[in-house]
């Protein structure tokens, strides 16, 4: 049995007879497209359950990422969550505009994380860098933020993404179901041109 669960923990309620066949496969969305799935073994499932689902999953072209233990979000929603939280931070403290923190993903962090992932990045400028960036402190996360005030005003009046034809951005009154096709055809496009690139080795 497995779960496509992005955080909740299924390993507790399970009782014990589902343990050794039980796991964790989140595909992200949209999965048709998305290569990653996490992969999520419980204490008690079998190494041949686990190999099982991942050979499953890389005969289909995925890309699973098996982690050793269960924690809440995984590997990428974690770092997503982290993201939000500075997004929302600077948009609610009027530091910047929608426009602007997207335009920062895209030009820069966008640009490199493909090729680069994070911590291959960090290899670049040499690791001594981090380590200062870090006894530094240049850096504090916003803490205690669990709701954002654009975010709240913006649901308020019915702007709530592309499906309602606006959010943070208004999308001219073009249908959703466009919006979703040219996303997932341009989201095609860039994974063709990625795999002709290859990894960074």
């Amino acid at each position: 049995m497995t779960s496509n669960t992005s955080s909740l923990n299924i390993f507790d309620p399970l009782p014990a007879r589902r343990q050794a066949k039980s796991l964790i496969a989140h595909w992200y969305a949209p999965p048709y497209i998305v290569d990653l799935v996490d992969v999520v073994p419980g204490p008690e499932t079998e190494p041949e359950a686990l190999a099982a689902v991942k050979d499953l999953l890389e005969s289909l072209g995925k890309e699973p990422i098996v982690l050793s233990k269960f924690i809440s979000g995984f590997i990428a929603n974690r770092l997503q969550a982290a993201l939000n939280l500075e997004v929302f931070f600077l948009l609610d403290q009027g530091y910047a505009t929608p426009e602007q923190i997207d335009k920062a993903v895209k030009s820069g962090l966008g640009l490199r994380m493909p090729l680069l992932g994070i911590l291959r990045k960090a290899d670049y400028p040499g690791l001594e860098l981090i380590q200062q960036l870090l006894t530094n402190k240049t850096y504090e996360p916003p803490q205690g933020l669990h709701r954002s005030q654009t975010l709240d005003e913006l649901i308020k009046i019915g702007r709530t993404g592309v499906m309602a034809g606006k959010g943070f951005f208004n999308y001219g009154g073009r249908p959703a179901e466009e919006l979703f096709r040219e996303r997932d055809l341009k989201l095609l496009a860039l994974q063709k041109c990625l795999r002709q690139l290859g990894d960074l080795e």
